[in-house]
């Protein structure tokens, strides 16, 4: 049964990771293509702001509330005995485990501790859906602007990818890991608005963001599960 599951949970990394990909693949393209995409629809604002602005809502509470997102997943979280009182802390943020090990993902804010990453989401999150009204409401004047998409596109595979680039799975790297998933995706969503104007190509681009922010759970997720897979405490309820 465990086997199965395990097997079950790498399929869906799998096909998260070959599905974000693909789509930044595929909104590259666009951007290359722009002259013969462009295509406008009425309402073609409120449409393309609503539902970034919607995306982020979710990417929002997914980080206010880890515990539900949690239930996606086979992976359950549970308490581990006989751990320091600071772990014990760091863990009242409520999914993660009360041990050491995971240390590297909490942020500390006085005698608060909160997930470095969830935190990172929130704060990109509400930076998008502050851009989204500043931008889609018409505030933003501007002609034309330089092509983002390549800008945005290395945020996007930082903030998806870097619990597995080297010397980079510490507490900073991960906060800004949320707010650069966030923000980049908001960049290039501004850049290809801009050069493609094409209401069905930005929603297409939503989509795929929402992907991006499953695949962002799903791989933390997996280090959690991995983490504690690899771990030789025998008191561990795990």
């Amino acid at each position: 049964m465990f086997w199965r599951s395990e097997n079950q949970n790498k399929l869906l990394t799998f096909f998260l990771i070959v599905t974000s990909i693909f789509g930044l693949i595929v909104i590259v393209y666009f951007s290359l293509f722009a002259n013969s995409l462009e295509e406008e629809v009425a309402f073609h604002n409120i449409i393309v702001g609503s539902a970034f602005g919607a995306v982020c809502i979710i990417g929002s509470l997914a980080s206010i509330f880890p515990n539900f997102c949690a239930k996606i997943s086979s992976f359950k979280i549970k308490k581990i005995l006989n751990t320091s009182h600071s772990a014990e802390k760091a863990a009242s943020r409520g999914h993660h485990y009360p041990c050491n090990k995971y240390l590297n993902h909490i942020l500390r804010a006085g005698e608060k501790y909160f997930c470095a990453t969830c935190s990172g989401l929130l704060i990109g999150a509400g930076i998008g859906i502050i851009g989204s009204i500043w931008y889609f409401s018409g505030f933003f004047h501007v002609e034309r602007i330089s092509n983002l998409v390549p800008i945005g596109m290395i945020a996007v595979l930082f903030g998806l990818f870097q619990s597995i680039i080297p010397k980079m799975n510490g507490a900073l790297a991960r906060f800004f890991a949320g707010i650069s998933l966030v923000l980049g995706s908001f960049l290039m969503l501004v850049s290809l608005d801009q050069t493609i104007n094409n209401t069905i190509v930005d929603l297409f681009f939503v989509a795929i963001s929402v992907f991006w922010i499953f695949t962002k759970i799903n791989l933390s997720q997996r280090e959690h599960r991995l983490t504690c897979l690899n771990c030789s405490i025998k008191q561990c309820r795990h």
